[in-house]
Formats: C-alpha cells, sequence, structure tokens
C-alpha cells in the first residue's frame, strides 16, 4: 500500500497574510518542510462549516494510528482478561467494546470487519 503525507496534517485557510477561497488541510514535505495540500475543501458549503470539516479532517489523520493502537490495547486486553480465570467474566459491555475495537481495527487497516 502506497505510504500518506506525513503526518502531522494541518488545515489553514490563508497564505502570506491573504485569506483563501478555500480550506486546505495538508502536510509538511519530508524533505523540504513545504506545506502541500492533500485536499481543497468545496467552498460552497457555509464557512463555519467548511471550516469544521478542515479541522475535522484534521484531527481525523492526527489521531489515527493513536486510535488504532488504543483500540488494539482493548483487544488485547480482553483477549488476555477471556482466558485467565484470575479475572472476572467479562460483562457484555466489555465484550461489546472489543468488538467494536476489533472491528474498528480491522476498518483501520483495509481489512473485512
Amino acid at each position: 500500500m502506497p505510504e500518506h503525507s506525513p503526518l502531522p496534517w494541518i488545515a489553514w485557510n490563508s497564505h502570506d497574510g491573504k485569506a483563501l477561497k478555500s480550506w486546505r488541510v495538508g502536510s509538511r514535505g519530508k524533505t523540504d518542510g513545504v506545506v502541500t495540500p492533500v485536499c481543497i475543501l468545496d467552498n460552497s458549503v457555509p464557512g463555519y462549516e467548511e471550516h469544521a470539516n478542515a479541522m475535522f479532517i484534521e484531527k481525523a489523520c492526527n489521531l489515527h494510528y493513536e486510535l488504532l493502537a488504543a483500540c488494539e490495547k482493548v483487544v488485547e486486553h480482553y483477549q488476555s482478561m477471556s482466558g485467565n480465570p484470575s479475572y472476572p467474566i467479562p460483562d457484555k459491555h466489555w465484550i461489546e467494546g472489543a468488538l467494536m475495537a476489533r472491528s474498528a481495527i480491522n476498518k483501520a487497516k483495509g481489512e473485512q470487519a
């Protein structure tokens, strides 16, 4: 699978002190440090919504690996609990959470959920 643009991604809507027509989300180059847009948002939506969308993309991309690691830790802990008699039997919330985490992990890795 090809490698995505380096993290962290940033959102911006100005260049050299001048407002741009649309918000952009992008990344600094690995070697030159120049910020390159990964996406340019549609400016046909209201400005506050376009800004919110840009912030959402930025946060989702920057937190992807951290959230993936957290889900993997939940599944790992659940699996260690489920086979160990010294742990109490997991309740339905633990089981449901572990299944949701496993599904999210598979989707994030491009595998079948």
